[in-house]
């Protein structure tokens, strides 16, 4: 596929020294012409470029600089998905009406090209080198000289770039290195002008909506009400022991903590709470640096306070550290307590689950995270269906975390959360495939059943993608329970043999003759 831009100079009225020309720009792609733009020549007085109806506004000058900021940054004339590939451009003109030397495209805009990417660039550098002289410039007049000597350089470059943005940005550099000079009115006067066009030009960037709607007290908390009323009192008494919260991904260990730390320390947290991931600093040099030197630090915290260490995932830590930790945990008892979070206690040793109290955590009800899931799209005006709100839940299985991220990306992708979307994003087999297939090896058709199973292996779907939503789906099939229960060992024998490495089409299959074979069966015996 060819592409190419033909520019194409037409004579409006009256002489061409006097009048001005209208510039046409030509997209041809596979012999077809489109027509992207009018570029209208005018005076070089004239300093803004307005679009209107794709129709620019323009000298020469600016003419060739649209085109080369075009180019470097990717972006159309116009909404037709033929033109994106701007990289691509080759500029062809025919230039019967131009007089001879006004114009040689390739080279004329390559070469600006090549202005523009060297002084971005050089930008770059000055950008770095102001701000450190602006770090400087409270403390040192001449630091805040310097710093205004290359906001003023800074401001130069992006007036030869032309780009609004940048030279509002640039005009704000400069705002700020007067203040540290004193001359506030100037800066007042810049910054009032220019700060609406920076704010206006921010790409806004949403939080996770994990930590927007993450609990900061411990009544906010959903599921395990036992044991937070158990970790209330704690936090009411303010003795609180080292503890081990034990329990899957997503249930809210980390954020438990997080909240009794609060509810213990106040606004002292930040200075009484060491926070480190397990999975990451799990070495034993972080328990003989880290974590024991934050235990020796001087703290003022309130009455009766302790400092807080939360080691999150430490069934992570090598043995080594968690012979380390017990020491330490020993020694400054006095001080500092331990909160650890871990997917399963019996991978952190005899010793550091004696020094603890054990807290389990049960995975998340149905009910639970369908009421906060509520919740969350009321306060961020979600458009959602009941079989999407229940599309999201069977995905999560009892996985706070995973429901809400879910539910965001489902919203942010498609702006409405129904059945189809879910699992678009979640990219599972459709639980309403998968039923069928269960539903075809209880009457015995494996015919049927193998032909839903071949399109979900054409589709793509891992062995380990089928066998867990074949599972979930079992769980809540209607059907005897001494049959599901068959149903369940029959599929449990084969996810084995797909985690031990045979994860064939042929493995899959076999799983459905078992199932057939069960189905076909009268009694608990096969």
């Amino acid at each position: 596929m060819e592409c190419r831009i033909k520019i194409s100079p037409t004579q409006l009225t009256g002489s061409i020294d006097t009048q001005p020309k209208k510039y046409i720009v030509f997209y041809t792609c596979q012999n077809n012409l489109y027509k992207l733009a009018t570029f209208l020549e005018t005076d070089s007085s004239n300093k803004n470029n307005n679009k209107n109806n794709n129709t620019y506004n323009c000298n020469k000058s600016q003419f060739i600089n649209l085109l080369v900021q075009a180019r470097l940054q990717k972006e159309s004339f116009c909404n037709d998905d033929r033109t994106s590939d701007i990289s691509n451009w080759k500029i062809k003109t025919s230039c019967c009406h131009l007089r001879e030397g006004d114009f040689s495209w390739m080279s004329k805009i390559s070469h600006l090209q090549n202005i523009h990417l060297a002084t971005s660039e050089l930008l770059n550098w000055l950008s770095t080198l102001g701000g450190g002289w602006s770090a400087l410039g409270d403390s040192s007049q001449y630091a805040a000289q310097q710093c205004f000597t290359v906001s003023v350089q800074q401001l130069c470059l992006a007036l030869k770039l032309q780009y609004p943005e940048l030279i509002a940005t640039c005009w704000l550099y400069t705002g700020l290195s007067l203040l540290q000079l004193g001359r506030r009115k100037e800066a007042r006067r810049i910054i009032i002008a220019q700060h609406p066009i920076v704010k206006k030009s921010k790409t806004s960037y949403e939080l996770p909506w994990i930590e927007k709607h993450r609990p900061r007290y411990l009544p906010e908390i959903v599921g395990n009400e036992e044991t937070i009323k158990r970790l209330q009192v704690f936090s009411e008494q303010g003795n609180l022991p080292n503890i081990i919260i034990a329990g899957s991904p997503g249930i809210g260990k980390t954020t438990t903590i997080l909240c009794l730390a609060r509810a213990l320390l106040g606004p002292a947290m930040k200075e009484g709470v060491l926070e480190l991931n397990a999975s990451n600093d799990r070495g034993i040099d972080v328990v003989r640096n880290r974590i024991k030197m934050f235990a020796q630090k001087k703290v003022t915290l309130p009455p009766g306070r302790h400092k807080i260490v939360i080691l999150d995932e430490a069934d992570s830590m090598t043995s080594a550290a968690q012979e380390a930790l017990r020491r330490t945990m020993e020694i400054y008892s006095k001080t500092t307590r331990f909160a650890l979070a871990c997917n399963s206690s019996d991978k952190i040793i005899e010793p550091i689950q004696s020094r603890c109290t054990m807290l389990r955590y049960s995975k998340v009800t149905d009910a639970q995270v369908l009421r906060r899931l509520l919740d969350i799209c009321e306060t961020e005006n979600v458009v959602k269906t009941d079989e999407g709100l229940e599309a999201v839940i069977f995905t999560a299985q009892g996985d706070m975390r995973q429901a809400i991220n879910n539910l965001q990306a489902t919203h942010q992708g498609y702006g409405i959360v129904n059945d189809a979307n879910v699992f678009k994003v979640c990219d599972e087999p459709h639980p309403l495939l998968v039923k069928d297939m269960i539903k075809h090896c209880t009457t015995e058709d494996i015919d049927e059943a193998y032909k839903i199973l071949h399109s979900l292996w054409k589709l793509g779907y891992s062995p380990e993608d089928i066998i867990n939503n074949v599972r979930k789906v079992c769980q809540t099939f209607d059907m005897p329970e001494y049959k599901k229960l068959l149903f369940l060992k029959g599929i449990g024998y084969t996810h084995l043999r797909i985690t031990q490495g045979v994860n064939s089409l042929l493995q899959l299959s076999g799983m459905l003759a078992r199932l057939c074979r069960v189905g076909a069966s009268k009694s608990m015996t096969q």
